[in-house]
């Protein structure tokens, strides 16, 4: 996510400090923090949860991405899809990603519950188009008022682990 004042943070639990790692190294030329662990302490389960963090400083760039994807719900452009690639999915996938199992049967799901319902079917044309995956999108919330998208199909979902498994991180294998 970006702040308001144009800061983006990448924070994991300690179990994917690998995956944290992993971002890092792609993004180290940039004007990093060192990475820092932290603790919380969570009331409503009354458990205690250690996290890694760091943060890419407020720039410009970051601070006009903020403007024009933040219009006020987060939204995903064409522009966007020109850079989103196979590894791209994959990052995506392990930051914002699940698989269930019912029946036997694997299926990939984002949590895109957080965009509009445009900028998720932008997405869900981009993946069926540039990667030959079937996605449909579904309604979620407590009011069905939100959207999530997901790989379609026993062949896609097999096709779709194929893809994002080179890019994975073994502390992410979990979700494929």
């Amino acid at each position: 996510a970006i702040s308001k004042n144009g800061e983006i943070n990448f924070t994991h639990s300690l179990k994917q400090l690998e995956y944290l790692n992993f971002k890092y190294e792609l993004l180290k030329d940039l004007d990093l923090s060192n990475n820092k662990v932290s603790t919380r302490y969570d009331k409503r389960t009354n458990k205690y949860y250690h996290s890694s963090s760091f943060r890419i400083k407020p720039t410009k760039l970051s601070k006009e991405l903020r403007k024009s994807l933040y219009v006020p719900k987060k939204i995903i452009t064409k522009e966007i899809l020109e850079h989103y690639n196979i590894q791209s999915m994959a990052i995506h996938y392990m930051d914002d990603g699940t698989m269930i199992k019912p029946y036997h049967v694997k299926y990939h799901f984002f949590a895109t519950d957080g965009f509009d319902l445009s900028s998720i079917e932008l997405l869900r044309i981009h993946i069926e188009y540039s990667f030959n995956l079937k996605c449909k999108i579904r309604k979620v919330g407590i009011n069905n008022d939100k959207y999530q998208l997901y790989i379609s199909g026993k062949e896609s979902n097999l096709r779709f682990e194929n893809l994002i498994k080179p890019y994975c991180c073994e502390s992410m294998y979990y979700k494929i």
